[in-house]
């Protein structure tokens, strides 16, 4: 890896990275539960596989607080807008689109609310 390639990172991108690379290393650790029906249909050269919901998002802002929520868990609108060097007023309105997308969802009310992924599809 090119360390100078990483000094041209915004502190977003560096986070966003460390959670692709976290994903990775847990993945391959073997340390997540899946049943083996799921392993064999998910393998390379089959029919079904694994789409990643994230990257189908066709705005790339939206998609970027999705891959965010996605590898930092639920957070504020506000420390989301502080860390990606976002607009408060563009964040929110992102998230507002999101979540009627039905992708990410609103914890708690008022200035306490968390917006995190969802990870029941089932209502849509």
């Amino acid at each position: 890896m090119d360390d100078r390639h990483i000094e041209r990172l915004s502190e977003g991108e560096v986070i966003e990275c460390i959670g692709e690379l976290l994903a990775i290393a847990i993945a391959r650790s073997g340390r997540l539960l899946r049943a083996p029906a799921l392993h064999r249909a998910n393998a390379p050269g089959t029919s079904a596989s694994v789409v990643d919901s994230v990257a189908l998002i066709r705005d790339p802002v939206e998609r970027k607080l999705a891959r965010f929520l996605k590898h930092a868990g639920p957070c504020r609108p506000s420390d989301i807008a502080a860390t990606l060097g976002l607009n408060r007023w563009l964040v929110g309105r992102k998230l507002r689109r999101l979540r009627a997308a039905g992708i990410c969802e609103a914890v708690g009310k008022t200035r306490a609310s968390h917006y995190q992924l969802r990870a029941n599809y089932q209502a849509n």
